[in-house]
C-alpha cells in the first residue's frame, strides 16, 4: 500500500497547509471530499441531477417544489437532507426564483443550523431539559423563522 500522498502541517502565522509526502504523478488524484454545500446553476437546472450532477435527459422532478430534478429515487433520497428546507422555500416563493448565490447561502445556513441543532441535541447536558432554539437569533437579520426553521429541543 502506498503512503498517503499528502500531509497536513501548521504554518505559523498562516494557518494550516498541505504538502506532498512522496513524488506525485501528473493527473493523480490527491484528495476527494464531498462539498459542504452546492447548488446547480440556474442555467443547468433541468439538465443535470441535483445530487450526482450527471447530465441526463430523463430526470424526475421533485413532486413538491417542481424545481429539483434527479436521476432516480436513490439520488433523490440521498439529496433530501440538503433539499428539504430549500424545497419548502422554493414552493412558497413561486413564481419567483432566487439567484444561485441566494440558494447556496440558504443551503449553507440550513446545514449550519441543522448541525447546531444536532450538536445541542447530542450533548449530555441537555438530558431532562427543554430548550427553544430560534434561528433568527443566530442568523441575525436573515429572517429564517418565517421559513419555519425554529427548533424545539427536548432531551
Amino acid at each position: 500500500m502506498e503512503p498517503a500522498a499528502l500531509e497536513r502541517f501548521a504554518s505559523p502565522g498562516k494557518g494550516s497547509g498541505l504538502r506532498s509526502r512522496r513524488r506525485v504523478r501528473p493527473g493523480e488524484l490527491l484528495y476527494r471530499a464531498e462539498p459542504f454545500a452546492y447548488v446547480v446553476t440556474k442555467e443547468q437546472l433541468g439538465g443535470v441531477c441535483e445530487r450526482c450532477l450527471r447530465r441526463n435527459e430523463h430526470l424526475h422532478r421533485c413532486s413538491q417544489c417542481k424545481v429539483a430534478k434527479y436521476c432516480g429515487k436513490s439520488c433523490q433520497k440521498e439529496a433530501w437532507l440538503d433539499h428539504k428546507q430549500e424545497c419548502r422555500c422554493l414552493k412558497n416563493m413561486q413564481p419567483n426564483f432566487p439567484p444561485d448565490s441566494v440558494r447556496l447561502a440558504g443551503r449553507i445556513v440550513f446545514k449550519l443550523v441543522s448541525d447546531i441543532h444536532l450538536d445541542l441535541f447530542n450533548r449530555e447536558s441537555t438530558e431532562g431539559h427543554c430548550f427553544f432554539f430560534d434561528t433568527s437569533e443566530v442568523i441575525g437579520a436573515f429572517p429564517l423563522t418565517s421559513l419555519g426553521t425554529s427548533f424545539s429541543l427536548c432531551g
